[in-house]
């Protein structure tokens, strides 16, 4: 018996979430990790992976770079891989702020999904730090990158 592979991509998500179902704290602010081994499981599962998606929100409120450690990078390309994972960002109305940290790494390239209701300002600065694909409707960001993963 063989196993066939499959027609779809493979999509996992890791969620990082309290009990209470909150990621943020009262005043929004990013909750670090409870443990080591818990920031670990996320390098490791990010090391797995193709690309990251992560919302604006997400990104403006944590201020993340989604890279890896070095000695997970180096593992990476040892099998023949990038360095670190695609990074990509989903935004309905594009107003991503260009100085966050995100855009100060270029351990891999940068997608956003947006719609064209982006500004022309964010369009201009976004365009010289990652690939911008925007959709004529307002839900046409997350519907594009869906297909795009097809």
């Amino acid at each position: 018996m063989f196993l066939m592979k499959p027609k779809r991509p493979l999509v996992v998500a890791t969620f990082a979430m309290t009990v209470d179902g909150k990621v943020t704290t009262k005043n929004l602010s990013p909750v670090d990790f409870t443990s080591r081994e818990d920031k670990l499981h996320l390098f490791r599962q990010r090391a797995l992976a193709d690309a990251v998606l992560i919302g604006h929100t997400s990104l403006k409120r944590d201020n993340v770079r989604l890279g890896l450690p070095a000695e997970m990078q180096e593992s990476r390309v040892k099998r023949g891989r990038s360095r670190c994972p695609l990074r990509v960002i989903v935004s309905n109305e594009g107003r991503i702020d260009h100085r966050l940290k995100i855009f100060q790494s270029d351990v891999s390239p940068i997608i956003i999904f947006s719609s064209k209701r982006m500004p022309q300002k964010y369009q201009r600065a976004l365009k010289k730090k990652a690939t911008l694909h925007l959709s004529d409707t307002k839900n046409g960001s997350r519907r594009h990158a869906a297909n795009i993963a097809q």
